[in-house]
């Protein structure tokens, strides 16, 4: 989905290599979520389904919004 690499390309080039192995390893994790959810989740349209995927959502949103 373009739309999804227009946030997730420029996190996972710039930023993923600063996270934690936690992160990473949590990262991971929600890049095997679908793609339609993956785009409400980081849209606020849906909840995600695991909680603990919020910290993520809010890391790739601000990571976009400091490189914009």
């Amino acid at each position: 989905m373009l739309e999804l690499d227009l946030l997730l390309v420029p996190f996972a080039r710039e930023a993923f290599e600063a996270l934690s192995l936690e992160d990473k390893l949590l990262y991971r994790d929600f890049l095997a979520e679908e793609d339609q959810d993956l785009w409400a989740w980081l849209m606020k349209r849906a909840e995600p389904s695991e909680a603990r995927f919020h910290p993520m959502i809010d890391q790739i949103l601000a990571h976009k919004v400091a490189s914009t």
